[in-house]
């Protein structure tokens, strides 16, 4: 059995703890110097975007300059993803990674109309929607909802993948390229690496997700895989597995919201925020770029703050 170490300050979805000071431990280097050096040179190539451009050009009359900036705009979402055939849960993802990043959301919009020609020019009847001029609130789980969600999940290894998303706030990319080596459940600890910019910080989770693994753990065969979450086939689990099974266990909890991997991500941010926890313990779990987007669930408080004013004020 594990030691673990546990916190003394209670906030919960269920039974979670978390600890409003000296809770994270950040190993970082600056972003912009990674970024510059990764070159051109490390990029995987993707040949079928030369076509997509003339198709731009030749069968959706669009001009050339406009083509080449959407041309650059999928080249970016390609290298991002990985693959030059992108599915749906990797083109949400990268939504929500320029939302992150404090992109504008009408460069967004403009992103999002060069990837759904893109997946026209694929055959793909994937069609993403710009975001609106204002910004959206970000939508979560209530402690009712979260707990719901978890009961219905009747395997260990789903069951782990949810709690690691509720309780870590992990990207559902980097919850993917998890491996054993960075799991520290003895601390409560799991070290999230960037794959694409090689920026590694540390996340907590709750003792109550450490057991979950733990028993997620018990239950594998002997095996020399370093994956901490496998398919039924023995690979690494993909994205889109991902996506499926959240989604399913969302409907079959009975929860009306659309409920997404990053849906368990914007719950973890919520709820810390609400139990006291910094701007910048939050901002540092989830990984932003910025403040800014942190930002976005102290106002979501202030707002459930003003519902709750509203509806209890005393008329003197």
């Amino acid at each position: 059995m594990l030691s673990k170490r546990i916190t003394s300050t209670n906030t919960d979805i269920g039974e979670g703890v978390y600890k409003s000071s000296d809770l994270f431990e950040i190993e970082s280097i600056d972003r912009q110097t990674v970024l510059e050096l990764n070159t051109e040179k490390q990029q995987p190539n993707f040949p079928g975007l030369g076509a997509f451009e003339t198709y731009l050009i030749t069968q959706r009359g669009i001009s050339p300059r406009v083509a080449r900036n959407y041309f650059y705009s999928v080249r970016k979402f390609v290298r991002w993803a990985n693959t030059g055939d992108p599915s749906e849960a990797e083109a949400t993802e990268y939504y929500h990674y320029l939302q992150e990043q404090g992109y504008a959301n009408s460069t967004i919009a403009n992103i999002i109309y060069a990837l759904n020609h893109y997946f026209r020019f694929l055959g793909n009847r994937i069609k993403l929607k710009p975001p609106k001029s204002h910004k959206r609130q970000p939508n979560f789980l209530t402690v009712e909802e979260a707990q719901d969600l978890v009961k219905v999940v009747p395997n260990l290894r789903d069951r782990a993948i949810v709690m690691a998303l509720l309780y870590s706030g992990m990207r559902v990319s980097e919850l993917c390229n998890l491996d054993f080596d960075d799991l520290h459940l003895e601390n409560q600890e799991i070290v999230v690496k960037d794959t694409k910019t090689y920026y590694d910080r540390k996340v907590v989770i709750s003792e109550k997700c450490v057991k979950v693994f733990e028993e997620y753990f018990e239950s594998l065969p002997d095996s020399d895989k370093q994956a901490v979450f496998l398919s039924r086939r023995g690979r690494r689990i993909s994205r889109n597995q991902v996506y499926t099974l959240v989604k399913k266990y969302g409907r079959l909890a009975g929860i009306t919201k659309n409920v997404t991997p990053h849906v368990l991500r914007h719950t973890l941010a919520t709820n810390m925020i609400a139990h006291g926890a910094s701007i910048i313990e939050v901002k540092e779990q989830l990984g932003h770029r910025s403040l800014e987007s942190t930002l976005q669930y102290v106002h979501l408080q202030i707002d459930h703050r003003k519902m709750l004013y509203e509806a209890h004020c005393p008329q003197f």
